[in-house]
């Protein structure tokens, strides 16, 4: 059910995604390049890819306690004009593990208190709105 009213927000006509949000060329940033390191608070990195308009990336827990150690991938894509990626990801078997996944869509800004964040506004799962990491 959760699925179902988050897909709900989103609108796909002819393979365009289009969504509302602050645009990221308004505000001044240009072109933006997600490519590299993001940090997360508790010890989480994600590594980054972008390549025109796709996200690739590659998430883990660096520093895990025991039993809690996760990794998973993403892929989506990343609208230059309203900030905003959409990624659908989904955990790699890392021992015992449980396996999640599902669809995140998260706001780039540029003008935090790190240079640049990365923020959830909707997840289908395990990530929290407001959760945040940064490069």
């Amino acid at each position: 059910m959760q699925t179902r009213k988050f897909l709900r927000r989103i609108a796909l006509a002819g393979g365009v995604l289009a969504l509302t949000a602050i645009s990221a060329s308004a505000a001044g940033w240009g072109t933006v390049n997600l490519s590299g390191k993001w940090n997360c608070p508790g010890g989480d990195t994600y590594y980054v890819r972008q390549q025109a308009d796709q996200v690739f990336w590659y998430g883990e827990n660096s520093h895990p306690q025991p039993g809690s150690a996760w990794r998973n991938v993403a892929h989506g894509f990343f609208d230059q004009k309203t900030g905003l990626i959409t990624l659908a990801w989904a955990d790699v078997q890392n021992r015992n593990s449980p396996l999640n996944g599902g669809l995140l869509v998260l706001r780039f800004d540029g003008s935090g208190l790190h240079r640049n964040q990365l923020i959830v506004t909707e997840s289908t799962n395990t990530f929290p709105k407001g959760w945040s990491c940064y490069q």
